[in-house]
């Protein structure tokens, strides 16, 4: 693990070095859902900020974030790609 943050006890980001070079940031928001980036080191600092950035302005208005599931995914899925899943399954991310 290279780096880890939590949200507001909402959300926990976290990103993970695979064994192929690319970086994984795992972003799980607590009792809904857990999603994985995959990124090249020379752009996962812009991916984790924006993400970090967006996240904040869903978490930040009034209500329960487990009210916010389909805003939730439909901002994670912009960053999400399939290879990710793959990765963490076969244990290649550390």
């Amino acid at each position: 693990m290279i780096r880890e943050e939590e949200y507001d006890d909402l959300c926990r980001l976290t990103v993970e070095k695979c064994e192929d070079g690319h970086l994984t940031v795992v972003c799980t928001v607590y009792g809904l859902m857990i999603h994985g980036i995959a990124c090249e080191e020379a752009e996962f600092e812009r991916v984790y900020e924006s993400l970090k950035k967006e996240l904040s302005v869903v978490f930040k208005r009034e209500g329960n974030v487990l009210d916010r599931e389909e805003e939730l995914s439909e901002l994670l899925n912009r960053y999400a790609t399939a290879k990710v899943y793959k990765r963490k399954i076969l244990g290649e991310c550390k």
